[in-house]
């Protein structure tokens, strides 16, 4: 037996199994979140934001209410106009919104692309008012987006137009919001079953667990078969040594002849 390769392959294999261990516990100790946020930023003009992020799932949503008669702009991240990247809403459908990047005390630029993707722009008739829900991924962000999943809070800045034209505003404010991290209130301190929920499970973790899977089998089927080596080499060595044992013991009597009394004779 090669116990120097044979000891080299079962390094090589232990050192993998236990780097995707390392890896399948990185990913849960590093605690996926899911930040949510909401409020009302006008009372008056029933202006409201909530904000949804989702590592796990890598997602964020947006959903804005406010007035339907005119425009009215939410910026992300900042308390002043200067260089903060703000959603319009002043009309129906994907072109009744649009992304700004606010200047300092004006209108800025209007990004020629957008960002998140639009599901859904609806007119609520009882209230008068719009409301814009928005997502896109965690990960399609860019620099100029604010949200940060270590960050507990978000500053914000809005204005309420006097038309749907986004020009001139007849209000406006700022407002700081608190995340809410979900499950991490006082009910973690209180023992309780433990659930597997896979809708949580990202992608990454997902191959890591297969990953574990596939590795288990084939380390499984490795060592079958180096056992099955193990035992076919110790037959045939076994093998060998009794025909040595007995080709020394007996050199002699495999030379014999003999006649029709039975008895045996030694050819020299």
């Amino acid at each position: 037996l090669k116990v120097g390769s044979k000891t080299k392959s079962m390094s090589a294999f232990s050192a993998f199994f236990i780097a995707l261990i390392l890896l399948a516990t990185g990913s849960q100790n590093g605690e996926l979140r899911r930040m949510t946020t909401a409020g009302t930023l006008s009372s008056l003009h029933q202006l409201g934001v909530s904000i949804k992020i989702n590592e796990a799932n890598d997602a964020i949503d947006l959903d804005l209410t406010g007035p339907s008669n005119v425009y009215y702009a939410i910026g992300f991240g900042s308390t002043v106009m200067v260089n903060t990247w703000s959603i319009v809403v002043n009309g129906d459908g994907e072109i009744g919104w649009f992304e700004q990047t606010l200047s300092n005390h004006r209108a800025g630029l209007q990004r020629q692309t957008k960002s998140f993707e639009m599901l859904a722009n609806t007119f609520q008739a009882q209230t008068d008012q719009r409301r814009l829900q928005l997502k896109t991924s965690l990960t399609a962000l860019k620099s100029y987006h604010p949200f940060n999943i270590d960050d507990d809070h978000i500053d914000l800045i809005w204005a309420i137009g006097t038309d749907s034209t986004f020009v001139e505003h007849i209000e406006y404010g700022t407002k700081t919001l608190y995340y809410r991290i979900d499950g991490l209130d006082d009910e973690m301190s209180t023992p309780h079953d433990v659930w597997i929920y896979f809708g949580d499970m990202n992608l990454s973790a997902m191959i890591v667990v297969a990953g574990m899977g596939i590795l288990f089998i084939v380390l499984l089927c490795y060592w079958l078969w180096k056992f099955y080596q193990y035992l076919k080499q110790r037959a045939e060595d076994k093998e060998m040594e009794d025909y040595a044992e007995d080709k020394e013991s007996n050199p002699l009597l495999r030379h014999f002849v003999s006649d029709s009394s039975n008895n045996r004779y030694i050819v020299v």
